[in-house]
């Protein structure tokens, strides 16, 4: 089953429609699938055999601050996890404590884009995944 290009997973329908708004008003089209919280994220992404439901995002963008599931609980588990574990994770950040910072950085995060989201951070995100795979 097709997924989509990219996965917001963040619970602040602000940022949403920032990010959306960056890439309407600059042109670009980006087949993004938006998740409020990690768990709805997972549910998303995986079967419950861990599976997956859909084709791997080209990227995920992540909040770490949300309801029900985490960011970084949400990362644990799709880095955890053979299918997943691949997929590019940006995370989306306003706030980062130095446990939070290593624990991304252990895990893997590719990048990191600070908050309130600007289009040209999303851009260099996009263009580094593309780099590097």
């Amino acid at each position: 089953m097709r997924g989509a290009q990219y996965l917001m997973v963040d619970d602040s329908s602000y940022d949403v429609e920032i990010a959306f708004f960056d890439f309407s008003e600059h042109g670009m089209e980006f087949d993004f699938q938006v998740a409020s919280n990690g768990a709805a994220a997972l549910d998303y992404l995986l079967a419950e055999d861990g599976n997956l439901r859909v084709d791997p995002p080209r990227a995920i963008f992540l909040d770490l601050h949300m309801p029900k599931v985490d960011g970084l609980e949400f990362l644990r588990r799709i880095k955890a996890n053979d299918r997943t574990k691949g997929i590019p994770v940006v995370v989306l950040k306003s706030s980062l404590s130095p446990i939070e910072l290593d624990e991304c950085q252990r895990l893997g995060v590719h990048d990191f884009i600070g908050k309130p989201l600007e289009y040209e951070n999303f851009i260099s995100a996009i263009r580094g995944i593309d780099k590097n795979n």
